[in-house]
Formats: structure tokens, C-alpha cells, sequence
């Protein structure tokens, strides 16, 4: 079993060895991301057995810019069981699935990206309560 910021770190790392990802990180850091780009964002947390939980996450990776669908297509075609794979494959999960997305980009207007989202559950556990306690607050 694995903390989330571990499960984070996991996909991200899994995503990062596949030919069609350029950049991948745990967490969302570009406002303007490109074809290539993935990343990996929290989703629902709910209890599971044994005092464990079962997290939600969601990998983003961007294929194409509109308003190029047929690369998107080609790139879909092509990765997509890749991507799946890596993903099933590299990181503990219990179900998943795996999505054509389009993905807005900047403000209002600022146009449209295409890629794949891949929706899965890991299960984890906290982060070491080992350390020392926070005061209450004042």
C-alpha cells in the first residue's frame, strides 16, 4: 500500500516512460500545457477494509492541439493501450478506465487541447503518523 502523494508520484513516473509523453509531473504546473504534457490530479477519496482508503486519480495526457483531430486520432489510435497500460500496469489500481478528453486551455476562449484521461483507483494509507503532533490551534 501507498500514501497518495506516493501514488501520485508513481503515474507520473509510469506516464514519463512512454514515447508520447514529453513531460510528466504528480501535479498540474504548466497553465498552458502542450501535446505531450502529463499530469496527475486527486479525485474521490472514500473508505475501504482494514483502516485503508481507496483514492481516486486521474492522469491527464495531452495528444493534440485543436483543430487537428485527425492527429489526435492517429495519436489515440496508436497510444492509447500504451498509455492504459502503463498505468494498469505500473501503479496498484483496482479498476480503470480510460477516456477521450478534450481539455480547455488558459481563460475563457483560449482554446481547446485533445488527449486521454485515464480515471483509476489505488489504494493507500497515511502519510507516517510517526512525527510530532501539531499543537491545537489558539
Amino acid at each position: 500500500m501507498t500514501t497518495i502523494a506516493e501514488a501520485r508520484q508513481a503515474t507520473a513516473d509510469a506516464l514519463a516512460e512512454l514515447a508520447v509523453v514529453n513531460s510528466a509531473t504528480p501535479r498540474p504546473t504548466k497553465k498552458n500545457p502542450q501535446p505531450g504534457d502529463a499530469w496527475v490530479v486527486p479525485g474521490q477519496l472514500r473508505p475501504a477494509t482494514f483502516g485503508s482508503s481507496l483514492q481516486t486519480l486521474v492522469a491527464n495526457v495531452v495528444l493534440a492541439k485543436a483543430p487537428d483531430v485527425d492527429r489526435f486520432e492517429e495519436l489515440y489510435d496508436e497510444h492509447a493501450l500504451a498509455i492504459f497500460d502503463a498505468i494498469t500496469k505500473g501503479v496498484s489500481n483496482l479498476e480503470a478506465t480510460l477516456d477521450p478528453v478534450e481539455i480547455p486551455v488558459g481563460a475563457a476562449g483560449g482554446g481547446v487541447l485533445y488527449g486521454v484521461r485515464v480515471t483509476f483507483l489505488v489504494p493507500v494509507q497515511p502519510a507516517s503518523r510517526t512525527g510530532p503532533r501539531r499543537p491545537p490551534p489558539a
